[in-house]
């Protein structure tokens, strides 16, 4: 699930360029300016896109795809990924994924997400409302949870890629949330 997607869109017969930034939150769309008259913000942006690592291109480090078992970081721990049980499709909104993943030879279920809000209180609803659930039968039990970081200590939220004070997005920002769940059903096989 990448945090964002980048495209550039070439207009006017190959002479304007704007770039597009989708993510969690929604859509940027820079204005448009014509290459000839700007080649230096468009070599800027093409030394970017073939230059810059990863994240520069809307890549999340924190899941590896490697043959034949993915991996994915919560915190100080890597799971190893053995299905992929739930994709959300679109750009914008919560992007959630859900994996089936195995540490230590259990079973978890990971809840990869984006969650609207800015404080800690709205990001972690979610976390609180399973711990006050516990042991209710159905309800997944809450092994651990993870605000994911960008980098050691920062979160990876939209608003890194955003302006505050536009009014039209100050309330729309998204942090990454992962939630570790322990499976609450029995396999169809057991039935």
């Amino acid at each position: 699930m990448a945090p964002f997607c980048t495209a550039i869109v070439f207009c006017n017969r190959y002479r304007d360029l704007r770039v597009h930034l989708y993510d969690r939150s929604g859509g940027l769309v820079s204005p448009v300016f014509n290459i000839n008259n700007n080649p230096d913000m468009y070599l800027q942006i093409l030394a970017g896109i073939v230059f810059g690592g990863p994240q520069c291109l809307g890549y999340d480090c924190t899941v590896v795809f490697y043959d034949p078992i993915g991996k994915i970081h919560v915190k100080e721990k890597f799971y190893n990924i053995l299905h992929t049980l739930f994709y959300s499709r679109g750009l914008t909104g919560r992007g959630t994924v859900c994996y089936l993943v195995e540490l230590g030879g259990e079973e978890f279920i990971i809840k990869d997400h984006w969650v609207q809000g800015q404080d800690d209180t709205d990001i972690l609803n979610e976390v609180e409302m399973l711990k006050w659930m516990q042991g209710v039968p159905g309800v997944p039990h809450l092994e651990d949870y993870w605000i994911v970081e960008r980098e050691k200590g920062v979160p990876d939220t939209t608003g890194d890629f955003r302006f505050r004070h536009i009014q039209s997005t100050s309330h729309a920002f998204r942090a990454h949330v992962r939630l570790v769940l322990k499976p609450c059903a029995r396999p169809l096989h057991q039935f």
